[in-house]
């Protein structure tokens, strides 16, 4: 009897191939992750210690020890931040302070964890924004529907290898609420619960910058159930901060923010190191300090891109929903004057929502793609973006609006296309009943 040796060595060079594809991709990721994740280590491990160096926890402290102490009203005076941060043994510049650039409802938040002190307010906080981290990844995950086990742990690893993903970490910022909030309100409106939808929106009040295109789409398309839900929750957070800090604090933090859009490289804020629009026109021109005229020119055709993206009738059961949730957030992402790394895990976002439309649709495999469009650039982008000026990340968010909205419109025009050829049969079907009744 003679054996087809090359029959029967087929499948075990398929194998070998296969083998060797996921030895390389292991060996790829397990880099990324040492990359991204061993100076994230090694910062939670000098802070466990009692090394307490400038970051954004740094400011969330001094605001909840500010909030304990009595002295809310100060939560936007400089000096005041700046003493407390000292005080408690944050390695800071005599000139330099962690300014607080969230709500004051935020700081009332902390509070219960400053009593702890710096270090153990450090480790609860890890552990929270630890816990959200991976909320936030089953939650993407439901999003996606993946139902393979392989794609399942491809989905994961690229999640968990985000830059951002560990930035927030190592941050311990509140990037997650915000990624949490969209997921929500997108779940809930595809569930035609409009009041729930508000609700979850509601958490990206800890950043309400992020909140305002999306409140603006929701008033335009008359959405009242979602925004009174929204609306009522924000009064009553206003209604706490105006009773821990006083009256004067609604009219501070507004102003404190917007006043913090024109400092130059100080206080935390580096136009060269951001990733929306400002950040786009601060690396390209190499000046600090980006024309406002040319940043609200670029502006226009981002908004231009959501306004022409939600025209028409409001659908949330649609399968193109997704679709334009990732245009709208990719629009606030670009618009967002405070666009740190932390924030950039919306980007990853976007791409999620834009690949739960893709599997719904003719174009099905290109899903992986858009994880993997969000996923290149921030490996290595913030270097190359922070060292040669080259805004990856910006371009990389304007290139993943230009084929979303490009794709919609394919989307749109062949549904068109299809609405035709379907209303031409029936014409024709109705014209054949009629020659036969005759």
């Amino acid at each position: 009897m003679q054996i087809n040796s090359a029959a029967f060595s087929q499948p075990f060079a398929a194998g070998s191939r296969r083998t060797i594809t996921m030895v390389v991709a292991v060996l790829v990721v397990a880099a990324v992750f040492a990359r991204v994740w061993f100076p994230v280590l090694s910062s939670v491990s000098d802070r466990l210690h009692g090394e307490l160096g400038a970051s954004d926890y740094t400011s969330f402290y001094a605001a909840g020890k500010l909030v304990v102490d009595g002295h809310a009203g100060d939560l936007y005076d400089l000096d005041a931040l700046h003493r407390v941060e000292i005080d408690s043994g944050y390695t800071l510049a005599a000139d330099d302070t962690m300014p607080f650039f969230n709500p004051p409802f935020v700081a009332v938040l902390f509070a219960p964890l400053a009593l702890l002190g710096p270090v153990d307010f450090g480790t609860a906080l890890l552990a929270i924004v630890v816990a959200l981290v991976i909320a936030g990844g089953f939650a993407a995950e439901r999003m996606l529907g993946i139902e393979d086990r392989r794609l399942r742990l491809a989905f994961w690893l690229a999640y968990l290898s985000l830059q951002s993903v560990s930035w927030v970490v190592m941050e311990q910022q509140l990037s997650m609420l915000l990624f949490l909030g969209l997921l929500g309100f997108a779940f809930f409106q595809m569930r035609g619960d409009e009041g729930w939808s508000g609700v979850s929106l509601a958490l990206l009040l800890v950043k309400p910058q992020m909140l305002l295109l999306l409140v603006a789409l929701l008033i335009w398309k008359q959405r009242w159930d979602a925004l009174r839900s929204l609306t009522l929750i924000a009064g009553a957070l206003a209604a706490v901060s105006a009773v821990v800090a006083g009256l004067g604090v609604l009219t501070d933090y507004p102003r404190f923010v917007l006043d913090s859009t024109s400092w130059v490289n100080e206080m935390g804020i580096y136009n060269y190191a951001m990733f929306g629009l400002n950040g786009l026109v601060a690396n390209l021109t190499g000046d600090d300090s980006p024309s406002m005229l040319l940043t609200g020119l670029l502006a226009l055709p981002v908004l231009g891109a959501v306004a022409w993206a939600w025209r028409g009738d409001w659908e949330p059961t649609s399968s193109r929903f997704p679709l334009l949730m990732a245009i709208a957030l990719l629009g606030a992402l670009l618009l967002n004057p405070h666009l740190y790394l932390q924030d950039m895990v919306l980007m990853f976002l976007a791409a999620v929502f834009a690949a739960r439309w893709a599997k719904q649709s003719r174009w099905s495999a290109l899903w992986p793609l858009f994880i993997a469009a969000a996923w290149l650039p921030q490996f290595g982008g913030r270097y190359v973006q922070l060292n040669y000026g080259l805004p990856v990340l910006p371009l990389a968010m304007i290139a993943l609006l230009l084929v979303a909205t490009g794709l919609l419109w394919l989307s749109d025009r062949a549904d068109d296309d299809h609405d035709e050829a379907l209303e031409a049969r029936l014409q024709a079907m109705k014209r054949r009943v009629l020659i036969t009744a005759r």
